[in-house]
């Protein structure tokens, strides 16, 4: 091997590893935006200008005029944090869901929680009358279990149906 290609080796290494170091591993967050080390501070957050400025499909002037920056300003900014805003969208639109998919969840648990305890509800009805005749007589016991047995084998059945038509039985999730 020569010399030469060690070098541009060499060279592309160093090149890939100032790369990695600048931009953030996947999953991590990037880190805030600060002025150069002497330099005036931003007006506004840069990233959430751009965001707004692609969520809303706003005009240089437009997107100027509502966050009172010149539009040479909001121009350098859109070159410059496209990709960091597209990423703050991303993120953003991601965390809406995961919050919207667990309200979802948590409806979902509360609905089969009130379909079941409606179900249950109508089997124990159905076993007052016989529960109210054995009261305090020797088959009081014998009524207790066999009505017992009866919303278990109810609540086993409405599962299954569940399960058939909705899907597997849902987890209790918190709503927030």
């Amino acid at each position: 091997m020569s010399e030469a290609y060690d070098d541009d080796i060499a060279e592309e290494e160093a090149l890939f590893a100032r790369i990695a170091a600048a931009e953030p591993a996947e999953g991590m967050e990037t880190p805030p935006i600060t002025p150069q080390a002497g330099g005036r501070p931003h007006k506004v957050d840069p990233i959430k200008l751009v965001a707004w400025r692609q969520a809303h499909k706003a005009t240089i002037a437009a997107t100027a005029t509502r966050w009172s920056v010149s539009p040479a300003t909001v121009k350098r900014l859109s070159k410059e944090y496209a990709g960091a805003a597209k990423r703050e969208r991303s993120r953003y639109e991601c965390s809406r869901l995961d919050k919207e998919l667990q309200l979802h969840q948590h409806q979902l648990w509360q609905m089969y929680n009130n379909q079941l305890s409606r179900h249950l509800s109508w089997v124990a009805l159905r076993w007052f009358p016989a529960w109210r005749d054995a009261k305090g007589t020797p088959r009081e016991g014998a009524v207790a279990r066999a009505e017992q047995e009866a919303l278990q084998e109810a609540e086993t059945q409405f599962q299954a149906d569940w399960t058939r038509s909705m899907g597997p039985v849902p987890e209790y999730v918190p709503p927030w």
